[in-house]
């Protein structure tokens, strides 16, 4: 399973070919923590290629680029505690020069430590990280909050604005001017989860200003990254999960899409995956998108992985 995303521009500029994911899951157990990357060329078919490392294996992991350096902002990290087994939020920022292949430098922190299941989104001279829920889950609720770094600087992240409520286990893209995130659920600490969501919220990069309401994803969908990408006038949405059940995780086929911008639409059927999955990670440029790998369960008892 791969996650993240390398695709990114400014608005109304296509500025690359080839698109990065990184980190990601092996398996269930605990040291499947992956800091492997790879890249494909967006508009060719194939096999990916090896690319480099992460500075560390990490799973969820929130992606955005300028095209010409690409981010991979916080995640997870899975662990064993006396036999228990949980997840822990990563807050560490890595970055990577497109064009060539090598390992990722550290670029800085989020500014909530430990919080995974994020979402982001890039206009290309900014990368966002947006809400998620402090891990472990079984004593923190997720957040509203959206920070942000200048992609062409390194250092820490800075907060931006806020989402409409507060949500985890979402996803976000851009349309190179406005970031989008929608689906998702909210942990609330001692009183469970409530969603999944089926509003998308929206907002201007380039400001300050918290987020509004852009239409609503049918149906609502979540798990950490059910994914994401955006051209300068179209927005899809890929598989996620439902509503997750351990017995029945009722994985989305669809692919949803908006027409992004100021005009607000609710989302409509694209077409259809080559079979159920979530958690893909996605890439694109300005007329292909491109799935990569995922999550899906081979029956009602067994998680695997789809390369």
């Amino acid at each position: 399973m791969l996650l993240g995303a390398g695709g990114g521009f400014t608005a109304g500029t296509y500025t690359g070919t080839r698109g990065v994911t990184g980190g990601g899951q092996h398996g269930i157990g605990d040291g499947y923590n992956s800091n492997l990357i790879f890249y494909i060329t967006i508009q060719s078919t194939g096999n990916t290629s090896d690319f480099g490392n992460l500075t560390s294996g990490r799973m969820p992991s929130v992606g955005a680029s300028n095209g010409t350096r690409g981010l991979f902002m916080a995640g997870a990290r899975r662990r064993s505690i006396s036999g228990v087994h949980d997840n822990y939020g990563w807050s560490g920022i890595d970055y990577v020069t497109i064009a060539s292949t090598g390992n990722a430098t550290n670029f800085g922190s989020v500014s909530n430590n430990n919080v995974g299941t994020s979402a982001g989104a890039s206009n290309g001279d900014r990368a966002t990280r947006a809400g998620g829920v402090y891990l472990p889950t079984t004593n923190y609720s997720s957040q509203d909050q959206i920070d942000y770094v200048s992609i062409a600087t390194t250092g820490n992240a800075t907060d931006l604005a806020d989402l409409t409520d507060a949500r985890s286990s979402f996803t976000g893209c851009s349309d190179g001017i406005y970031g989008y995130y929608g689906g998702g659920n909210k942990i609330t600490a001692y009183y469970g989860v409530a969603g999944p969501y089926t509003n998308v919220n929206t907002h201007n990069i380039a400001t300050t200003g918290n987020c509004t309401t852009h239409g609503s994803l049918t149906p609502g969908r979540q798990d950490e990254n059910q994914s994401s990408c955006g051209s300068n006038n179209r927005l899809l949405w890929w598989g996620g999960i439902q509503q997750y059940n351990i017995l029945n995780n009722s994985y989305n086929p669809t692919i949803r899409y908006q027409t992004a911008g100021t005009t607000t639409s609710n989302s409509s059927t694209f077409g259809d995956l080559s079979y159920r999955r979530s958690r893909i990670s996605c890439v694109n440029d300005q007329n292909r998108a491109v799935g990569v790998g995922g999550h899906y369960s081979g029956d009602s008892n067994d998680r695997q992985v789809a390369g």
